[in-house]
């Protein structure tokens, strides 16, 4: 078998499906992290439909980011105190502490582009406060707005110039 670092999901039919690949490395307090290890974890979490690790710029941490996970959850769940905890337990146990988000946040979708690629770029963006430069390529612009407001991210979002 061979790999460019492509996240693949095997599904209960024998099929395969490409997630596609994911290039946003991170770098948390100083340690590279892909996303797709994260992705990876998770997929033993029943109730997380799906995530996007991104990270977000914020002064007071070391190294001056951390790291953020957005999950939307399958429908009629709400993120809740202990499954926040299950989470970061998964993250710590098959990854490391390094994988380990500084905060949680449930959001109702990500955002996807038209041929149906999840784009970290667009919420790396708007988390850091920068307008999202590919919003029309997005067919669901409106998350990144979710984003932008939502109460655990967005008093923490750095502001344009600063």
């Amino acid at each position: 078998m061979w790999t460019h670092g492509d996240f693949l999901e095997l599904t209960p039919r024998g099929t395969a499906r490409i997630h596609g690949r994911s290039d946003g490395v991170m770098n948390i307090r100083g340690i590279r992290i892909g996303p797709a290890e994260i992705y990876h974890a998770l997929s033993g979490i029943g109730e997380v439909a799906e995530a996007m690790a991104i990270e977000q710029a914020k002064a007071d941490e070391p190294g001056g980011s951390r790291l953020v996970l957005l999950v939307v959850l399958q429908p009629g769940l709400t993120l809740e105190r202990a499954l926040t905890l299950r989470i970061k337990k998964e993250l710590s146990q098959r990854c490391s502490m390094a994988h380990v988000p500084g905060v949680i946040a449930q959001v109702s979708a990500l955002p996807t582009t038209h041929s149906g690629k999840r784009s970290e770029r667009a919420a790396r963006d708007v988390l850091n406060g920068r307008p999202a430069e590919n919003r029309g390529a997005l067919r669901n612009p409106e998350c990144l707005d979710e984003l932008a407001a939502h109460p655990a991210l967005a008093a923490l979002a750095v502001t344009p110039g600063a």
